[in-house]
């Protein structure tokens, strides 16, 4: 089992946190395949919060409407992740994986390095506790601990029309909000300002 610690590489620039409204920086690679897209940046494989989210996500994908697509960004070696993500079950067709080694892309949509106490205060710890008889637990870990992750919905124009900043490691975020009203394209494709804890 790989183990991380508190390992610190040293954090990759980091430009202003997209805001509702706001066009994110476009990604590599990646080509919408519906009108809006969920973007969902994870904590570092193997991280309970970051198993939480993708399981969280995974129900939500089910059952979302035809118009919503998801990318789903991990840090740290490509083969690992993969791992990770086939043993806590997978992703379902439509959810796109993409990793990003050297957290380029986090850096670019404004997520750096969090604090320590992010994700070992009481609330954090209080919150992985709670994960464990659910069978969510620290698995075999790329990446690092201090990189904070978060959640975008945006439009085709990469027009961010809802995001999810966590305060804390145990924060995921409300998948539901990607169907509430505010959170879909305005006529004429404006966005409509939505946030969730910013």
């Amino acid at each position: 089992m790989a183990f991380i610690g508190l390992s610190r590489p040293a954090q990759q620039p980091v430009a202003h946190v997209p805001a509702p409204g706001d066009t994110a920086a476009p990604i590599a690679g990646f080509t919408a395949s519906a009108p809006r897209t969920c973007i969902v940046f994870l904590r570092h494989t193997g991280c309970p919060f970051a198993e939480a989210t993708v399981k969280r996500l995974r129900s939500h994908a089910a059952a979302a409407p035809q118009d919503l697509a998801y990318l789903v960004i991990g840090h740290g070696d490509a083969e690992p992740l993969q791992r990770w993500v086939e043993r806590i079950g997978g992703l379902p067709e439509g959810v796109a994986l993409l990793t990003d080694p050297q957290r380029r892309i986090y850096g670019e949509w404004g997520l750096g390095y969090t604090k320590a106490s992010h994700f070992l205060g009481l609330r954090s710890l209080i919150g992985l506790a709670a994960l464990w008889p659910r069978g969510i637990r620290n698995r075999s870990a790329s990446g690092t601990r201090w990189q904070g992750a978060g959640t975008f919905l945006v439009d085709v124009n990469m027009r961010v029309l809802w995001r999810h900043l966590p305060r804390s490691a145990d924060e995921l975020p409300d998948f539901s909000q990607l169907t509430a009203p505010d959170a879909k394209p305005a006529q004429g494709g404006a966005a409509r300002a939505s946030q969730s804890r910013t």
